[in-house]
């Protein structure tokens, strides 16, 4: 067989490993989807867009940059038309396409083999985050930007294709996802590596990351939105799990493999970069300083694992093509073909969240909602509960989604949209001091609590068992997924007689 065809066949193979990845049904109850479905909504229908904490009745005047606003019109309207089976399918093949575009960057810089072989290497870490997020945007548009950049390098587009096509992205991406800022960081990069190497197209990469800065100006909140990327790591009131080092949740979940695989990569990266500077010195600084930046970033930031794996199979590839020998190099798709058959065996032996076995019948079936997803909204709302809600950090999208704007909510899974003081002094005590709660209860007067029952912070669990166990509070409803509870008072009389739950359905685990 040509090696070619071979190659298309392990491309096309890779391809459909990482689309299975994202065969994943959406789980809207704890995602931030039924947020962003809302803001498409309102700016499709009313030509808003939101800067405040605008669906949120404790801070509603807490400034808050929507730096994905345009991610939520896209999402709005592929659901409208398609559903969100037909967004589930958009999901895939918008990431299938960023590890395609980065793929075809690195064999600009190297050929296939070496690409083929580390994207193997790194599949876990390509799939990492699964739920359907702007953040996908942004691995699209870097893996588009470093092809067209690879290709520009090589002389097969030339600089004023590449400049229309690059700011035409960059205008779209500012306003998808705040990862925009890597569209003028790659092309900074490169401008220090000519700096240093006295290249010939310096001032074109000048010209080039001055106006991606200059049309990045153009979104919503202007300045603030182009320097929001850099200061959105700030603090917040709230622990974000992505948002935590690799060592920090490493010690909490050590049986996780992801994070071994990560840092034998980042070992694989480091042995390369040193083999690639004594072999060359320090002829691509600005590549290096990127990749190092962005290696630290990971570290930090588990949220940035998937971000860096796309970086790792563009400069990881260049730098192996150099150090390998041309006689290796010819040979090296044996090597993939060997690396394809063991892997394949693998996935047949090892269990393992991250090797897909299905399928393309269980694919299809694994897109799309979660059965039965709506079905607490539905009830919420038919039931006629009314008045103020209670409810915890994760649920907050899907009551966004369902039934703002004639209920607003006590919270949702934006910590930026809060302040440090609202999740430090009231939100997470209200939970576990039992006087605080009835202080809080009666200050906003809830009526209602719609709590997503597998939230796994430290005092929700103990919290819903202490409400379901109160008699001031009744449950009416439970599923897979959330649990209702209404203010014993007369307001909710018919509605608990109607729908009061058994005491016997709860029940405590003793250890739970």
């Amino acid at each position: 067989m040509n090696k070619r065809v071979i190659a298309f066949v392990l491309i096309g193979t890779i391809a459909l490993i990482i689309g299975s990845f994202y065969c994943q049904k959406i789980v809207l109850p704890n995602a931030d989807l039924g947020r962003h479905l809302k803001n498409g909504e309102l700016f499709s229908e009313f030509g808003r867009i939101i800067s405040t904490n605008f669906y949120s009745y404790t801070e509603p005047e807490f400034d808050t940059p929507n730096h994905h606003w345009g991610s939520g019109v896209v999402f709005y309207h592929i659901e409208r038309l398609f559903g969100f089976k037909g967004l589930s399918i958009f999901f895939i093949f918008i990431n299938v396409l960023a590890w395609l575009f980065c793929f075809l960057a690195a064999k600009e810089k190297s050929n296939y083999w070496i690409p083929l072989i580390l994207s193997v290497t790194v599949l876990p870490l390509l799939s990492y985050r699964i739920e359907i997020r702007p953040e996908s945007f942004s691995y699209f548009f870097i893996g588009l930007n470093l092809w067209l950049l690879a290709l520009f390098q090589n002389g097969k587009i030339s600089f004023s294709k590449l400049i229309v096509i690059l700011l035409i992205n960059q205008l779209i991406w500012v306003n998808l996802h705040v990862l925009f800022a890597f569209g003028f960081l790659i092309t900074g990069f490169l401008l220090v590596n000519e700096f240093f190497n006295k290249g010939e197209n310096f001032k074109k990469y000048l010209y080039l990351t001055i106006s991606q800065i200059i049309i990045s100006l153009i979104n919503p909140s202007f300045v603030n939105g182009l320097i929001e990327p850099f200061i959105i790591f700030k603090e917040y009131g709230y622990m974000v799990a992505e948002n935590q080092s690799v060592f920090f949740m490493q010690d909490r979940y050590p049986k996780e493999p992801i994070y071994v695989i990560f840092e034998i990569c980042i070992a694989i990266s480091v042995l390369i970069s040193l083999f690639h500077i004594k072999k060359l010195g320090f002829k691509d600084i600005g590549s290096k300083i990127a990749f190092l930046v962005i290696s630290l970033l990971a570290f930090k930031t588990i949220r940035s694992i998937q971000l860096w794996s796309y970086f790792f199979l563009f400069f990881v590839s260049g730098q192996l093509y150099i150090l390998i020998t041309p006689k290796h190099t010819k040979k090296m798709w044996i090597a993939a073909v060997i690396i394809f058959i063991a892997i394949g065996i693998s996935y047949k032996m090892i269990d393992s969240p991250y090797i897909p076995k299905r399928n393309l019948k269980e694919s299809m079936a694994s897109i799309g909602l979660y059965k039965n997803t709506h079905e607490s909204a539905k009830f919420f709302k038919n039931s006629g509960i009314s008045g103020r809600i209670f409810n915890n950090y994760d649920i907050g999208g899907y009551l966004i989604y369902h039934l703002f704007p004639k209920n607003k909510v006590f919270v949702d899974n934006r910590p930026e949209a809060y302040s440090v003081d609202f999740f430090k002094d009231i939100y997470e005590p209200m939970q576990s001091d039992e006087s605080f709660w009835d202080s809080i209860s009666t200050q906003y007067n809830f009526n209602s609590i719609f709590f997503y029952r597998h939230d796994n912070t430290e005092h929700a669990q103990p919290f819903l068992i202490r409400r379901i166990q109160d008699p001031e509070w009744i449950p009416v409803f439970v599923d897979g997924f959330n649990i209702i509870l209404v203010k014993n008072n007369d307001q909710n009389k018919r509605i608990i007689e109607k729908y009061a739950l058994p005491e016997e359905m709860f029940k405590v685990v003793p250890g739970s």
